[in-house]
């Protein structure tokens, strides 16, 4: 739904495996193309899985929009946190 909505208005979307993307030359890429924004969907957060390689080599590099990215993810939505912020003092 999402790739069919960012498609009607003119934006290049692909649902992509980890396993599919490539870190080249500075650039991500899937099916050799770039890619520059990733929506991040994996539960992988810090791309620490082998298929995430690429990735995180991107991400790390600055060569590509992550969103949620690791660093936000670890300090708003990990679930973890929870149990520190109602812990007693």
């Amino acid at each position: 739904m999402a790739q069919r909505f960012f498609q009607r208005h003119g934006i290049d979307a692909t649902i992509a495996d980890g396993r599919q993307l490539h870190y080249e030359h500075g650039k991500l890429l899937t099916e050799r193309r770039p890619v520059d924004l990733v929506y991040n969907r994996l539960v992988d957060f810090a791309f620490d899985h082998p298929e995430h390689q690429a990735l995180r080599g991107a991400y790390l590099d600055g060569a590509v929009v992550v969103t949620p990215n690791p660093h936000v993810h670890a300090l708003c939505a990990d679930k973890r946190n929870l149990g520190l912020l109602s812990a007693s003092a």
